[in-house]
């Protein structure tokens, strides 16, 4: 079964880009434009992972890792936060909610592949094709 990963954020050309490269690489992607729309998807899909943006419209990204970390069967759910790379205090922010990695925007496609299969634990040395059947 393919690891199931949502990607939260409000600006459509980094989820389509983000979604793209994942469903490549294999996984089940899952999209929200803000938090409060992915606590709902958390909910229904309990995913393997949360790529989740920092600020977004309804419910930021740290108001959505609040309620997450809350309890209900999340708590354990890893996220990796988006934050713009001139934003300090929200990548402090993220470090502090106990976040698996901050990636600062701009980023680009390896990145975040290289980030997803860190922690979803099957990273290899390249960024070539993993053979999941052997995990």
């Amino acid at each position: 079964m393919s690891e199931r990963v949502l990607v939260a954020d409000d600006d459509p050309e980094t989820v389509s880009m983000i979604t793209r490269l994942l469903e490549a690489d294999g996984l089940n992607v899952s999209t929200a434009d803000n938090g409060a729309s992915a606590l709902l998807q958390i909910q229904a899909l309990r995913p393997d992972l949360v790529l989740l943006d920092a600020a977004m419209p309804v419910m930021d990204g740290f108001q959505t890792i609040d309620v997450l970390r809350s309890g209900g069967g999340t708590a354990e759910i890893p996220v990796i936060l988006l934050v713009d790379v001139t934003d300090d205090a929200n990548i402090s922010r993220g470090w502090a909610a106990a976040v698996s990695l901050c990636i600062t925007k701009p980023f680009g496609p390896l990145e975040i592949l290289a980030a997803v299969r860190r922690v979803l634990s099957y990273t290899d040395d390249s960024f070539g094709t993993v053979d999941r059947a052997s995990r």
